[in-house]
């Protein structure tokens, strides 16, 4: 089932976290103040709504409450990022995921109960020394402080043996959630699944383990 979401300011985060979420099959809604940036979306997004999130009125009338998470992805106006945040969770925001400048923007959204703050460089910073530090580590998604989903090519000392003979779980604290082979994802796995050579695998676990796998030749 299709969750919704609210995304305020379509600048670059903005616009791309609502495209990708039109993508996935999600209800979007984008708000910003400048009316010319919303006429250009509207093609895109069903509801583009032009207003100033600074005004508790316009929130009220936007329903947050109604909506599954608000994004704010105001850019460099530190007061609208921090009013309209503070708007939106007394207005009944179910969940507030708000994009931050820096350490002190961080700590003022934090501050003021933002359920996620999000550093968008940071971020992709730390995922491409991720990227970087393995040649096998294809792609990471952190979920939680220090747990993360991790995307790898398969080890060489596991290809032709099975799940069972490498005892996953035990040996590496890590567990392999898919694999995709020739483009074919398949999640169910048992002990006798046996790996082949272009397997690309899927691990859950806590990121110092992953990064052991990572390592792994």
């Amino acid at each position: 089932m299709a969750k919704s979401f609210l995304v305020i300011g379509l600048g670059r985060f903005g616009l791309a976290t609502a495209m990708a979420l039109v993508e996935a099959g999600q209800e979007v809604m984008v708000v910003d103040s400048d009316e010319e940036l919303v006429d250009s979306v509207q093609n895109i997004f069903m509801h583009a709504v032009c207003c100033d999130v600074t005004d508790e009125r316009a929130i009220k009338a936007l329903g947050v409450s109604e909506f599954t998470a608000v994004v704010i992805a105001i850019g460099t106006d530190l007061r609208s990022s921090i009013l309209s945040t503070l708007l939106c969770l007394e207005n009944g925001a179910k969940y507030v995921a708000a994009k931050a400048l820096d350490e002190n923007h961080v700590k003022l959204l934090e501050k003021i109960g933002a359920h996620k703050v999000i550093q968008p460089e940071k971020m992709a910073g730390e995922k491409i020394a991720k990227t970087l530090v393995s040649s096998r580590l294809i792609d990471v998604l952190e979920f939680a402080h220090n747990q993360s989903v991790s995307e790898m090519k398969v080890p060489s000392a596991w290809v032709d043996k099975t799940i069972g003979d490498i005892n996953v779980r035990h040996k590496y604290k890590v567990s392999i959630i898919a694999v995709r082979r020739g483009g074919v994802v398949n999640s169910y796995l048992d002990a006798t699944f046996l790996f082949e050579k272009d397997d690309v695998l899927f691990f859950i676990g806590a990121n110092a383990d992953l990064n052991r796998v990572a390592r792994l030749p």
